[in-house]
C-alpha cells in the first residue's frame, strides 16, 4: 500500500502485488531455484542426519554474511535465495541450516519464511 500511494499512484495495491509476484518467481528462476507447475518449491528431502544429505549440492551452498544493520524484520535477497536453494538439499533442519549457512538467524526465522515463500509461490 505505502508503494502505491508514495510511487505508483495510478496502479492498484493488487497490480502491483501481481507484478511482484510475477518478478520474484523470474529472479528465483534465474537463480536456479526449483520451483514446480503448482507454483510450489520441491518437496524436501526428509533426512535423519547430515551425512544423508547430498553433498555435492550441500558444497554449492554459500554462507551469507550478516548485514550491517542486524534487523530481524528484514531479509535480503541472499538469504532468501540462499534458503530457497538450501531446503530441498536439507530438508527441514532448521538448525543445521542455521549453523552452517545463516548463523545471524535461528531456526524459528528460518522455517517461518519458507512457509512464507510457499504461500507467496502458491499464489502465482
Amino acid at each position: 500500500m505505502l508503494i502505491a500511494d508514495r510511487f505508483l499512484p495510478d496502479r492498484s495495491i493488487n497490480i502491483i502485488s501481481q507484478r511482484y509476484s510475477k518478478l520474484s518467481l523470474l529472479l528465483f528462476k534465474a537463480h536456479g531455484i526449483n520451483i514446480d507447475n503448482n507454483g510450489s518449491l520441491v518437496k524436501p528431502p526428509k533426512l535423519d542426519s547430515i551425512d544423508k544429505a547430498d553433498k555435492t549440492a550441500l558444497a554449492t551452498l554459500k554462507r551469507v554474511e550478516p548485514p550491517a544493520i542486524l534487523n530481524v524484520h528484514r531479509w535480503s535477497i541472499e538469504e532468501d535465495l540462499m534458503l530457497l536453494k538450501a531446503v530441498p538439499v536439507l530438508g527441514h533442519m532448521w538448525a543445521e541450516l542455521s549453523a552452517r549457512l545463516v548463523p545471524h538467524r535461528d531456526r524459528g526465522h528460518l522455517r517461518k519464511r519458507t512457509k512464507y515463500w510457499n504461500v507467496v509461490l502458491r499464489q502465482l
